[in-house]
Formats: structure tokens, sequence, C-alpha cells
């Protein structure tokens, strides 16, 4: 946890193995944000150019929802005669988009919520019949085919609406079971979800989708994180529920190398001193970042892009033996371009830059 400009935040850290921060997350406690929440809300206004409307998700926000030829509403209650939206009408919106000072959050009249492998959409319809299942083409044909198969032949299912279930690309080589189980969670959240939408009055939240932490701890790839360490409470208690992790109970628990471990820290020493975290998250801010060997980058904004300046004039001459390189007849150049790549590869993922 953090304090800055007399709020509070929790930070999440990814280390690499030199212990080097990769990705710096942060978020204010308590979290506030809109993005991927799912809400029965009221089309108070409606836009002709462009197409779209304003529809009320509570006392004081309203969500700004494009209305494209293939956008699909699902009405809660339709007031107005006809297929097309109007004012008054009760549908299902989901964020996708926050609010950003005096801008209306955008919304989307997809309706879906996701679990660590899944994505489960919801259909036009009130029948279960066919459950129409898509598989990420990232996967090879094979494991695709796998995946197909085992909701094909081992997945019945006994939801009151139609859903559509989308399986993520790290789902590669997870035991068959695991994803059936998740699959049924998400179809009982969904079923809920739809209960709930039909005796809320609207405006009202149906569906509150986790924080920008808790998504990206929930959706670490198979092997990226060997361990996760929180001393939050709140957080410790999303992902030990999540059963995506191993949670640690005494020194001896082991892994395979595609697990992660769970730990909650409750020693007396601050866990952001272990780490050295508020150091980690000031150099992630100054503008240059020295080497252990006497080269630095300078990193800089301007108006059109982000600038990277390599600077070698202090570089001490005896680094270059470690990339192969003779430091008299070697290139400098080269050789501080070879040292500092892996750096500006970091600093561009720990600075978010784009």
């Amino acid at each position: 946890k953090i304090e800055y400009d007399r709020k509070d935040y929790r930070a999440l850290y990814i280390f690499d193995e030199s212990r080097h921060a990769i990705e710096i997350l942060p978020e204010q406690v308590p979290y506030c944000g809109l993005m991927e929440n799912v809400y029965v809300g009221r089309i108070e206004k409606m836009s002709d150019y462009p197409k779209a409307c304003f529809v009320r998700i509570d006392e004081e926000k309203s969500v700004y929802l494009p209305l494209d030829d293939s956008a699909k509403i699902h009405y809660v209650d339709k007031k107005s005669n006809g297929s097309k939206p109007h004012q008054g009408d009760l549908i299902l919106v989901k964020v996708k988009k926050d609010e950003v000072r005096s801008k209306d959050a955008v919304g989307d009249s997809e309706i879906s919520i996701s679990s660590y492998h899944l994505e489960c959409y919801l259909e036009q319809g009130s029948s279960s019949d066919c459950l129409h299942v898509g598989v990420s083409r990232k996967l090879s044909p094979e494991e695709r085919k796998r995946l197909t198969d085992l909701f094909a032949s081992g997945f019945s299912s006994t939801t009151t609406y139609a859903y559509r279930l989308v399986i993520r690309s790290n789902a590669d080589g997870i035991d068959g079971e695991v994803l059936l189980r998740e699959a049924e969670d998400l179809f009982v959240k969904m079923d809920k979800l739809m209960e709930s939408a039909h005796i809320a009055i609207a405006p009202q939240l149906l569906w509150k989708a986790p924080s920008p932490i808790e998504a990206r701890a929930l959706h670490f790839r198979r092997g990226e994180v060997g361990r996760v360490v929180t001393d939050d409470p709140a957080l410790w208690k999303v992902l030990n529920e999540s059963n995506c992790f191993i949670v640690k109970k005494d020194k001896k628990t082991s892994t395979r190398d595609d697990e992660t471990v769970l730990e909650y820290y409750t020693d007396p020493y601050p866990l952001s001193m272990l780490y050295s975290l508020m150091s980690e998250l000031e150099n992630a801010l100054k503008k240059t970042v020295w080497l252990s060997s006497g080269a630095s980058l300078v990193i800089e904004a301007t108006e059109a892009m982000y600038v990277i300046d390599v600077n070698s004039s202090h570089r001490k001459s005896g680094s270059a033996e470690r990339y192969g390189t003779n430091g008299k007849n070697g290139d400098p150049a080269l050789q501080a371009n070879l040292e500092l790549v892996p750096e500006i590869a970091r600093q561009i993922r720990l600075r978010n830059l784009t």
C-alpha cells in the first residue's frame, strides 16, 4: 500500500529473475473504476448523429452507448414498440471504457463475464439447447481440436439462457476437468446475473468486475510468475477463492514450473520495505537510468513521441568482455548498444511506453 497526495493506493509489482521491476500497476483504494462492470440501465437520451444513446447506470452517472448496425441490445423491459431502442427502455450494458474527466464512460451492448481461462457471452434468446464454443486462434490446431472436443462431448449445459463460451489462449494444456468446472461456475454466475436483472430496480449494478490489479493477477499466463506475495487482505481473498494458485502452507510447498505459489504476507516488517518498492517506483519515474557499467539511458517525452538516448560516455571499458567484444578493437557504440538493449526493453514495459 502507498500513500500519495493524501490518497491511499495499492500497487502490483512484477519482478524478473534478477529482482528488477518489469511492471508496476497502481490503483486507488477503494477502487472506483467502472471498467467491465455490468448494469441494468435506463435509456435517458437518444442521439441520431452519431447513432447512439446515453444510459443511466446510477443516480449520478451515465454511459455513452454506440448503436451501430451490429449492436445486439439485451432488453430487460422494453417500454416502446418496435425493435429499435427508445428513451425509457431498460437494457443491459457493460462498461468497456472508463469515464475521463467530464466525458462519460463508454458502454457496450455485448454482455460477458470472464474467468481465468474462459469468457462467457450472453446470446440473444432464452434457450441453452445449443452451446456455442469458440477457441483462441493463438493455440495450435491440435490443442484447438482437444478443447473443442472436450466441450462437445464432456459438457452438458443446464442453464436457462443462451451463452457463447470463448476459450482463452492461456487454457493451453489445462486439464479438461478444470475447464469444465470453470465453465459451469461461469454459467451459474451468468444465470444469477440475468435473474437479478429481471427483478432489479433500474438503474442498478449487476456484476462488479475485478479491479485492474485483481484482473492482472488472475490472468497471469502459465509459467509467467512463480510466486505471488501479498499483504492486502482483500486481494488475498480474491486470489485464494479463484483456485488458480497453489497456496503456500509451509516452506516445503513445492510446485511445477507452470504453477504459481500464493503467499499471504503477515510479517510485521513491511512488505514495501522488504522489496524496496518505493525505490523501484521512484526509479521508474526518473528521467535517467544508470547501469552498473556506468552507461545510462535518458528517457524523455516529446509532443509526438518518447525519446530514449543512449549515453555511454561514463561506461567502464572492462564491461565489453561480457558481450564477447574486445574493449580495444571492438566498436564502442555496438558494445554499448548490446549492453543497453535488455534495459531499454525493460524500461519500455515498466513505464508502459507506447
